[in-house]
This record gives structure tokens, sequence and C-alpha cells, in this order.
């Protein structure tokens, strides 16, 4: 029977091979390990930020039940939700803030952005549905809804996302 040799480069060429194709299989196995992980997470965080808002749902309707002419006073409140209550397009009452400067929902005047060109004529806060709305308002992400009642009564509710 005959030897064969093999050079040094052929025999690393032949483990760099197999190192390469352990290498692939253990990324394949891990790669479909991780997109399970993101599913479950994902999951796991929708059912949470469900529940926080059917919590906020609950305080958004005692603010329209309160009457107008009593400030609202949840001591209660988580510190991640927000309540501002508007009759009129006036903010009346609030439990916890939102990091804004302007919370005015009424529409503006031309002449109030010609003298202050620094103010922004538009709040966040004027532009939300009865839908979840997901905005930046300050340095925080909340996500933001409007339940309006009668009598011109208006309930913003924000929960943040942290």
């Amino acid at each position: 029977m005959k030897k064969t040799k093999f050079s040094k480069t052929e025999i690393v060429s032949q483990v760099m091979f197999v190192l390469a194709i352990i290498l692939v299989a253990v990324s394949v196995l891990f790669n479909g390990t991780y997109r399970q992980n993101q599913e479950q997470v994902s999951k796991k965080m929708s059912a949470r930020v469900e529940k926080r808002l059917a919590v906020l749902d609950k305080y958004a309707e005692r603010a329209l039940n309160t009457p107008v002419d009593e400030f609202l006073i949840f001591e209660d409140l988580p510190s991640d939700m927000v309540i501002y209550r508007y009759v009129n397009d006036s903010l009346q009452s609030w439990c916890n803030q939102f990091p804004l400067i302007n919370d005015d929902i009424s529409s503006k005047l031309l002449i109030e952005r010609l003298t202050n060109l620094r103010s922004n004529i538009i709040s966040p806060l004027s532009e939300l549905s009865e839908d979840n709305n997901f905005k930046s308002i300050g340095s925080k992400w909340y996500i933001l809804r409007e339940t309006r009642g009668q009598n011109g009564v208006k309930i913003i509710s924000g929960l943040e996302i942290k």
C-alpha cells in the first residue's frame, strides 16, 4: 500500500471547509430559534400593551362620566398613563402630564405664528382619532386615543411606551 501525504495547505483547506459547513449548520439552527423568540416576545408585548390600554380605557370612561364642573382626581392612575379632559376645546382638567408645550386642541390663528415664529401652531393632540395613534411627544412615545362625549367633552388618553 502506498501512503499518500497531504500537504499542509490541503489539510488547512479541508479543515476550513469542514468548519464552514459546521458554521452554516449552526447559523441555520439558531436563526430559526431567533425568529421564534422574536414572535414570542412580540406576542407577549402585544398582550401587555392591550391589557394596559384596557385599564386606560376604564379611566377614560370614568373621566367622561365625571361631571364637567368637577376637576378630575385619579390618585390611583398609573404613572405611565395620562388623561386630559377638554370641554369645548379648553383643557378643563388632567391627570399626569404629556411632555409638550402646546396642548391646545383648537385651531390657531396665523397671527400667532407670525408674532412667535418658534411656536408650533398645531399641537400633536389636535390631530387624534378614536383609533390608537402612536406618536412621539417631546422625549417620550405614547399610544394616544381621543374619546368624545356629550356637551363638547373630549378625553385624550395616552399610554407611555417605554
